[in-house]
């Protein structure tokens, strides 16, 4: 099916390798995107961006879910 059963299973093996690869996919593009918008004049907190992957943003994330779910909304 394509020769795409070997990156599977690798992935399923392996899944810290995959996020990891994924993560790396990511901040690739989010710097590429940072130089484009400096370029482009866009201001904003260059040295300490708002990013969704950062450990610390899922933590909050995880922090309000277990508050909504402790007030019965879930």
């Amino acid at each position: 099916m394509g020769g795409d059963e070997g990156w599977l299973n690798l992935r399923l093996l392996f899944p810290q390798r995959s996020f990891e690869a994924c993560d790396a996919y990511a901040r690739k593009f989010i710097r590429y995107q940072r130089v484009q918008f400096k370029r482009l004049g866009v201001l904003g907190d260059w040295e300490n961006p708002y990013l969704t992957l950062n450990k610390e943003y899922e933590a909050d994330e995880l922090r309000l879910f277990a508050d909504i779910v402790e007030q019965g909304f879930v």
